[in-house]
């Protein structure tokens, strides 16, 4: 991905950085849901809402390791949820991190932007998965269940299960 050094090329590596950060917080917020929904902890009779309130306030992180506290996870989506965290740090925290001269700095946080977005939607059909199929042994049914089947795959559709399995 070659770009010029023109407000152009600047103007696509933030549209880039824009959309890559819009995916890494979908996968954020879908990962909080599976903990709220599909793989709560003991929380008494407290409502829905302070539950929400309590997992939005944690970091991705922190999601992260409460996932793999409650659920056995297939050890590729670990290595994949790892790295995913490592790339959405540098995101969040480091994007200067990524050096080099002028020139390729754009062109590097571009692939860097474009990369990272790929693997958000990579790794969030394993989580609509969990969540939709929760919905549907809950009973829950809406007007988008068909849109959400297309999103999440013909391949991956109920095979979620196989990747992350809650803990006994």
């Amino acid at each position: 991905m070659k770009m010029p050094f023109s407000d152009e090329g600047r103007e696509e590596v933030v549209a880039l950085l824009g959309t890559a950060l819009i995916a890494v917080q979908n996968v954020e917020l879908m990962i909080a849901k599976v903990l709220q929904y599909v793989l709560p902890e003991e929380h008494g009779t407290a409502p829905a809402e302070d539950i929400a309130a309590k997992l939005s306030k944690k970091t991705m992180g922190a999601l992260i390791q409460a996932l793999k506290k409650r659920a056995d996870i297939d050890e590729g989506l670990v290595a994949a949820l790892d790295d995913f965290l490592d790339r959405r740090n540098i995101l969040a925290h480091r994007l200067r991190d990524i050096a080099g001269p002028k020139y390729e700095r754009f062109d590097k946080l571009g692939t860097f932007a474009y990369e990272l977005t790929v693997q958000a939607s990579s790794i969030a059909p394993v989580f609509t998965d969990l969540l939709f199929t929760f919905s549907q042994n809950a009973g829950i049914q809406t007007s988008v269940d068909d849109l959400v089947r297309k999103s999440i795959g013909s391949g991956m559709l109920g095979q979620a299960g196989r990747f992350i399995k809650p803990k006994a």
